[in-house]
């Protein structure tokens, strides 16, 4: 494959910005093995423009939304909703939740969390939390859905729902265009406004790159204002000419004062 030809079909692919730049990062790598183990005369992946990452900031789902869904959702679905707004869990993690994975630890209670590529991740949940999964997953909790196996949600597939369909069950508590990502959005917002530290915020969420959790992260107004706050001296520097008041703050000179009634 030349570069010509690859750019002709790349360029035909109604693909978005985000997927263009993971496939282009895939062919690359590919393209650049089989370069250097001698499979090919030229890396036709030299030519491929460089797509940068959008910066296009996670759409948190509204408390009004989050409030609604939890009036409104069954002891399952509800659960479905806990572990993505409490916890951030994606919905294939959420789908994959085992009574086995929740174990006591020296602080408290822990949660195995299965992420992306087989990549594990463990979070501290409260106790209150770890006896609700493992009730759910009693066979003889009385739930209309009780675990089998073990499984907080079972289904077939590997004993388990699929995260597809715990994806469409929570959405059909959110309101059009919402989705589990969502709560996974906003989880990232509101933690990272408590800490205030975005490498926390990404072991949570288990993300391999700290540019990705960035992109779940707009810029807090209200920590925008503390930080101007912080940056003003406490005596701001005084205008010449200017007279103290008794009470210690700087006046502006007369010239510079509003005019009475304005």
């Amino acid at each position: 494959m030349r570069e010509q030809h690859l750019l002709e079909v790349v360029g035909e692919r109604d693909w978005s910005k985000a997927y263009r730049r993971s496939y282009y990062t895939s062919i690359r790598q590919f393209f650049g093995w089989a370069f250097g183990a001698g499979l090919v005369e030229v890396d036709p992946t030299l030519t491929l423009p460089r797509i940068s990452p959008s910066k296009v900031y996670g759409r948190p789902t509204s408390e009004d939304a989050l409030w609604n869904a939890c009036a409104r959702a069954r002891p399952r679905k509800f659960m479905m909703l806990r572990l993505g707004y409490e916890l951030g869990l994606r919905r294939t993690e959420i789908a994959m939740v085992h009574r086995d994975d929740v174990q006591r630890a020296i602080g408290g209670w822990t949660l195995l969390v299965h992420g992306k590529g087989g990549k594990e991740r463990v979070l501290e949940i409260e106790d209150e939390f770890a006896r609700a999964i493992l009730d759910a997953c009693d066979p003889d909790s009385g739930w209309l859905f009780p675990g089998r196996v073990g499984w907080l949600f079972p289904g077939r597939v590997d004993g388990h729902l699929s995260g597809q369909r715990v994806g469409n069950l929570i959405s059909r508590l959110l309101p059009a265009g919402q989705s589990t990502h969502g709560l996974r959005h906003r989880f990232a917002a509101t933690t990272h406004e408590a800490v205030g530290d975005v490498r926390i915020v990404q072991e949570l969420l288990g993300h391999e790159s700290l540019s990705t959790t960035q992109m779940y992260l707009p810029v807090s107004t209200s920590r925008k204002r503390r930080a101007l706050t912080v940056a003003a001296p406490l005596l701001a520097p005084q205008p010449p000419g200017a007279v103290r008041n008794p009470d210690g703050i700087p006046r502006p000179p007369r010239e510079l004062r509003p005019a009475a009634g304005d």
